[in-house]
Parts: C-alpha cells; structure tokens; sequence
C-alpha cells in the first residue's frame, strides 16, 4: 500500500468516527457528553492533520460521506456509550 493509499484510508476512518461521535453525542448529556465531545474534537483534529497531508502531497483529500451506516442502533446512552467504545476499538 502506497503512502497516499495509507492516508486516505487513515482519513476515511477518521471521518466516519467523527460522524459516529456526533451521534453519540446527541444521546449523552453531563460528563459522558462532555467525554464524548472531547474524543470528537481529537478525532476532527486528527482527520484535520491527514487532509493535510494528504493535500500537501499533492492529492486532493477525499470528502467524507454525508452519513455512515452504523454497527447497530444507537437509540439510548447505553448504546450510544457501546458505539463510543467500538469507534475506538475500530
């Protein structure tokens, strides 16, 4: 794998945690969202950092998508704190 296929995939699953964030996010309130909101910041940052690179290479980075299909369905804080634990593990 070439390191401009490395990045744009790196950035890819950078993009769809940050879409993941955003709904668990909306499911969380107090600490557990504040805690969730602080991963989202790290995460659009990161995604920020491997555009970059990517555009610096010459590339264009890829967009992400307008939504991403979820391991399962996020409805309550329970499920909302299980998909925050598999965006990491992902």
């Amino acid at each position: 794998m070439s390191e401009l296929s490395a990045l744009k995939s790196a950035l890819a699953a950078e993009q769809a945690v940050v879409y993941g964030y955003g709904v668990v996010g909306a499911h969380l309130s107090g600490a557990p969202r504040r805690h969730a909101m602080d991963r989202l910041t790290k995460h659009q940052t990161r995604r920020d950092e491997i555009s970059a690179l990517i555009t610096a290479s010459g590339a264009v980075p890829p967009a992400g998508l307008p939504a991403y299909r979820l391991p399962f369905p996020v409805g309550d804080p329970a499920a909302a704190r299980r998909l925050a634990v598999a965006l990491e593990d992902g």
